[in-house]
């Protein structure tokens, strides 16, 4: 009675068999779950007896007691069993209707689910772990992997058919596009990686206008994609500048250098999200076979060499992934006064998923192609590190990999303190250009806690 219920409630949105299957399957499930009394019960059952609690007991039918000793007979378990099974009822077409979208979803025309089942080319399945730190090769990295890139808070978390936990491929088919990132190319550079081979491609974020912290980075830690045995490749993203005079100036300096990725966006504070997801989009269809790729701020310096060094070693474990210094149960901020004020329409959650800071980190590339494609679906957001590593990374289950040599803060600009780091924010460029001459002095000599090095 209860299956040919939850079919007949069901029937005009899904196929006969899949709802019998469902149904037959949850009360299964469910009945599994019963009170020991019940089933004990069970063997009271006669065929003789109606299961209408307003018939008359048969004086003659056998009387038991439970386990608590109180007398009990064939008319007691089955009424309690029919006020069992209407509870189950219930509660089955509960949850059959709250994911009624998801199994319309799987119920789709055999043209497009063929279609669906055959674009895996970017997905990669993510093993469910709670948070493990691993001395391979003696590094320290802890990897947050499903749960842990979800973030804490349910209520950050998306719903229906593009759920994390329902994601079998970026770039889905059937679900609207709403940031097609379509800007047209002011500057491109699209022949960097052609006809080489490239491992890591450095992408650094910049304001238009910043002429010369291009110039400190060039002469610095970019210097490192110079050597064409080092198989590196080093570019600048930029969007619009406001005047045609610094338009001028940035048509002269992609001529120059052949570096400048530009594309035609306002280039703001708040446009930074557009800056990263080009940097994604560039590495996606110009630099396609590259391994990894490093986002960097202007005011960053970075010891590439450090750097491959870890992404070598992760890259032994897991072939998708991003490294940097994570941040986990970020509170969003309220205050309208805040620079990174964020309205309740913009972000329901309290706090933020899982994401890495922004002033330094790194993918693989076959991340920055998963990272872009969903981008396409969902809508920008201003704060970019958040919208990357926290909102695309876990929409498509890429592993967060905490890395301590990240780091996001300030530390002393001298050489040695970079000797074991990877990063370190807020240089002047008078510091940057500091650091870089005392870490490729081979004469330097560093003492650190443990003894002199």
């Amino acid at each position: 009675m209860f299956i040919k219920r939850c079919v007949d409630c069901f029937r005009p949105r899904f196929s006969r068999f899949t709802l019998v299957s469902l149904c037959a399957v949850g009360l299964l499930v469910l009945l599994s779950t019963f009170p020991r009394t019940l089933l004990m019960n069970a063997g009271n059952y006669r065929p003789d007896v109606s299961i209408d609690t307003t018939v008359t007991p048969n004086p003659r039918a056998e009387v038991r007691t439970d386990m608590k000793g109180n007398p009990t007979s064939s008319l007691t378990f089955l009424s309690d069993a029919r006020r069992a099974i209407n509870s189950v009822q219930k509660y089955v077409i509960s949850k059959l209707h709250n994911s009624s979208l998801r199994l319309q979803h799987i119920n789709s025309t055999p043209a497009s689910r063929s279609k669906h089942t055959t674009d895996r080319s970017l997905n990669t399945p993510t093993q469910t772990t709670l948070p493990t730190t691993s001395q391979d090769a003696g590094e320290d990295f802890t990897t947050f992997t499903d749960d842990d890139v979800l973030g804490s808070d349910n209520s950050s978390r998306s719903t229906g058919v593009d759920d994390v936990s329902n994601m079998t491929s970026t770039a889905r088919r059937g679900r609207k596009v709403v940031n097609p990132h379509d800007f047209r190319y002011i500057h491109q550079s699209a022949d960097v990686c052609r006809g080489r081979e490239v491992e890591l491609v450095l992408g650094a974020p910049t304001s238009a206008d910043n002429f010369r912290g291009r110039k400190t980075i060039r002469e610095t830690w970019g210097q490192y994609a110079k050597n064409p045995e080092h198989r590196t490749a080093l570019l600048f993203f930029l969007g619009r500048p406001r005047t045609k005079f610094f338009q001028t100036r940035i048509d002269q300096e992609s001529e120059t250098f052949g570096d400048i990725v530009q594309e035609d966006f306002l280039d703001t504070y708040r446009n930074l999200s557009l800056k990263s997801v080009a940097l994604m989009k560039w590495v996606s269809e110009s630099c396609p076979n590259s391994t990894f790729v490093l986002k960097a701020d202007d005011d960053m310096y970075i010891n590439v060499p450090r750097l491959l060094k870890d992404l070598r070693a992760q890259y032994q474990r897991t072939r998708t992934f991003i490294m940097g210094q994570s941040h986990a149960r970020s509170a969003v901020i309220r205050d309208k006064k805040n620079k990174w004020y964020v309205a309740l329409s913009h972000y329901p959650g309290r706090y933020f998923p899982h994401y890495m800071s922004g002033c330094a980190y790194s993918l693989t590339t076959s991340a920055a192609k998963r990272i872009y494609q969903e981008s396409l679906y969902v809508p920008d957001f201003f704060l970019e590190d958040v919208y990357l590593t926290g909102m695309l990374a876990q929409r498509t289950s890429v592993p967060l990999i905490n890395n301590w040599k990240f780091n996001g803060q300030k530390i002393a600009p001298n050489g040695c303190n970079y000797q074991k780091r990877i990063s370190g924010h807020k240089n002047s460029m008078d510091e940057i250009r500091k650091i870089h001459k005392e870490l490729q002095d081979p004469n330097i000599v560093c003492y650190f806690q443990n003894g002199r090095k």
